[in-house]
């Protein structure tokens, strides 16, 4: 028996096997309620492999989170890293979400959950979705006030310098966790516009990162005091920070306004469309462990510190085998 995709979980990636359907779809889209066995197995393969690298980079660029703040916490430029933590932690959400719903997927393939807790797997989908939704928009707003953060150090140096506390990215952290968890719960007895809440909190930040783009390149322009390399940096962050918005995120916009608005009406093309945007946005944890590397001036030497260490490590190894074998 066929049963339609929760439109709630439209923010799940993984494994599902129906397209979402939305009152507003057209009678074409309704008829169309799953995918052919070979194409769910080939997008299955995809969410797996994609999932996997992103929890890697995800755990890995926290690990060097740490290891930053515990370098810079004595120097108080350390502002910029409340955000970055929160960015990944928004990246950990979104994977641990994903692995719950591959795990569970698992066990409903082997006939470990009963029919009768069927109800109970619908409301565990919408949880899913509903917290992956925001880590989805926290992730969003964080690269935003990164951008925002790098450009106000640039265009009023002296303004920043002056003002900028810990307690304010912590404040502003806590406030856009509070504000998405609680107008997520309240988007559901507005059932309706949940994909249109998705599209106003991803698409209102774009012309702020393409604004802080633009004043920060106009800010550098005319500094002499920043060193050219520097500014290739920074201007590469930002600029990183407008790509990973405009393709990863993008897409999946259009596939929430094609709910109220319909772009493709040939089936097979809004299957890949659909799968491709999600494919997409879960990419954007290996994104953000770049642009933190990116970030970090020290970078480079982390990285040559760490390939040392093991090269160090090899060779005493090699050593104590070959003074074992003598």
């Amino acid at each position: 028996m066929e049963e339609p995709y929760n439109q709630t979980s439209a923010y799940i990636t993984p494994t599902h096997t129906y397209l979402p359907t939305h009152t507003h779809m057209s009678d074409f889209e309704n008829n169309v309620t799953y995918y052919n066995d070979t194409l769910q197995t080939h997008f299955e393969d995809i969410y797996l492999i994609t999932d996997c690298l992103s929890f890697l980079a995800t755990l890995l660029g926290l690990c060097f989170v740490v290891y930053g703040l515990y370098a810079l916490v004595k120097t108080g430029h350390y502002s910029l890293h409340v955000f970055v933590i929160n960015l990944f932690i928004s990246d950990l959400i979104q994977i641990s979400t994903k692995l719950i719903q591959i795990s569970k997927d698992f066990l409903i393939l082997s006939d470990l959950i009963a029919d009768y807790n069927d109800r109970l797997n619908d409301s565990f989908n919408d949880s899913l979705g509903l917290i992956y939704g925001v880590g989805v928009m926290a992730n969003v707003c964080f690269m935003v006030f990164i951008s925002a953060e790098r450009y106000i150090m640039i265009a009023y140096p002296v303004w920043y310098r002056n003002n900028h506390t810990i307690r304010t990215p912590v404040c502003v952290s806590v406030t856009v966790w509070v504000i998405f968890s609680i107008t997520t719960i309240i988007s559901l007895w507005f059932n309706g516009y949940i994909e249109l809440f998705v599209i106003l909190v991803l698409l209102v930040p774009y012309p702020f990162v393409m604004f802080f783009l633009v004043g920060t390149w106009r800010a550098l322009s005319g500094n002499t005091s920043v060193p050219r390399h520097e500014q290739r940096r920074i201007m590469g962050t930002l600029a990183l920070v407008l790509s990973i918005y405009t393709v990863l995120f993008l897409p999946f916009v259009l596939v929430q306004i094609h709910f109220f608005h319909p772009i493709v009406n040939h089936m097979t093309l809004w299957i890949y469309l659909v799968e491709l945007a999600l494919i997409l946005m879960a990419l954007s944890p290996l994104f953000d462990f770049l642009l933190y590397l990116l970030m970090r001036r020290d970078a480079k030497y982390i990285l040559r510190a760490l390939c040392f260490r093991k090269r160090h490590k090899d060779k005493r190894a090699t050593k104590t085998l070959m003074e074992a074998q003598v």
